[in-house]
């Protein structure tokens, strides 16, 4: 072969290795610039809109959406211009969704389904304040949702309509499988408020922390249902439970117009452990929106299969007693209920009272006449 020949060979092989390994190089260079990313609500657009990519921390680009840990993990640390998750958005999925994280932060959602298909945990209140508001639509949490996390976090989810669905769970607290944790950790509160729509669990909820640092409240309002064991449907061998810790609270507020109340439903729950539990110090905290009814009522506020283990140690908070309310649980064939039930005082008879107005208007005529 001519000298010239093998030249003109040998630099094409090397200007095809080059460009091979431009190409492999600009390959790894993408695959690592789509590698998730974590992205935060910035408020930056001035208005509340979830697709204005000048609200994002990646602007000029929106959050990568995708499934598993493909997402972006997305942050919402601002309440002055928070984000809003509306039914124009339509279905969109990203790795993890958390509220509170570095400042306070909000996040509403009214319509369309917003999920966070990661395994990792959504958490609400991470030693700031954060708050979910759900009146409308999906929300969608893949791992669990910790509500209120770390010291000083004050977690608060209010669902008012709509659905909040917790499809997984992790271990928390030592406890397997918890799909919602109030107060998990540190010196952190967690509150979450049904008072109409839906929460659905895979698994089952944890009310306060073991340590008892982290504070946590389930409050069951006018109107909504809990159901604890089903994912809304999708999984319906997973077990349900229910474990309340001493600084755990289960409130019930009666909507007086109409008495309403939700219902949390305990479901595929098994024998041993116990599947529904109220550890020592726990607290049922009963109460009306507005007025008092005039005649005694009663209201189922959880239900469990009466084969589940139960461990009761629920006591009323302090006041309630004397206002009226207490609370049992019922067997109601096949199920047992934990019912309230609130019992107007007693109204003295007429006869009582007209005894009582006479010696009052005796003892005035006694006093006059020592007087005079």
């Amino acid at each position: 072969m001519k000298k010239t020949q093998f030249s003109s060979r040998f630099a094409g092989t090397r200007n095809f290795i080059k460009i091979f390994a431009a190409c492999v190089a600009a390959s790894l260079f993408n695959a690592i610039s789509l590698q998730a990313a974590t992205v935060t609500w910035t408020g930056g657009g001035a208005d509340n809109n979830w697709l204005d990519a000048a609200n994002w921390s990646s602007n000029p680009s929106l959050p990568v959406t995708g499934t598993g840990t493909s997402g972006d993990q997305l942050q919402l640390d601002t309440t002055a211009n928070y984000a809003i998750y509306a039914a124009a958005e339509g279905a969109l999925t990203y790795q993890s969704i958390r509220v509170g994280v570095t400042a306070n932060g909000r996040l509403d959602v009214t319509g369309g389904t917003l999920t966070a298909d990661g395994s990792t945990q959504g958490r609400v209140g991470v030693g700031f304040a954060g708050t979910e508001n759900i009146a409308g639509g999906t929300l969608k949490i893949g791992g669990d949702e910790q509500i209120g996390l770390n010291t000083g976090g004050v977690g608060i989810v209010n669902v008012s309509s709509g659905t909040l669905d917790v499809t997984r769970g992790t271990t928390e607290d030592g406890v397997a499988n918890d799909s919602i944790s109030l107060g998990a950790g540190g010196t952190a509160t967690g509150t979450l408020n049904l008072s109409g729509g839906n929460v659905y669990t895979r698994f089952g909820v944890e009310v306060g922390q073991s340590s008892l640092a982290g504070s946590g409240t389930f409050n069951v309002m006018g109107g909504g249902i809990a159901n604890i064991g089903t994912d809304n449907g999708v999984n319906l061998t997973s077990a349900g439970f229910w474990l309340q810790k001493g600084n755990g609270t289960l409130a019930a507020t009666v909507n007086s117009t109409g008495f309403t109340l939700g219902q949390i439903n305990i479901l595929n729950g098994t024998a041993a452990p116990q599947y529904v539990s109220f550890e020592a110090g726990s607290t049922l905290s009963l109460g009306f929106s507005g007025a008092a009814p005039t005649s005694t009522m009663s209201w189922n506020l959880m239900t469990f299969s009466d084969t589940d283990s139960l461990t009761n140690n629920l006591t009323l908070a302090a006041g309630d007693a004397a206002a009226g309310w207490s609370f049992g649980i019922v067997d109601n064939s096949g199920t047992d209920d934990l019912q309230v039930t609130y019992t107007v005082a007693a109204v003295p008879e007429p006869s009582v009272l007209s005894l009582l107005g006479a010696g009052i208007a005796g003892l005035g005529l006694v006093m006059r006449r020592c007087q005079s």
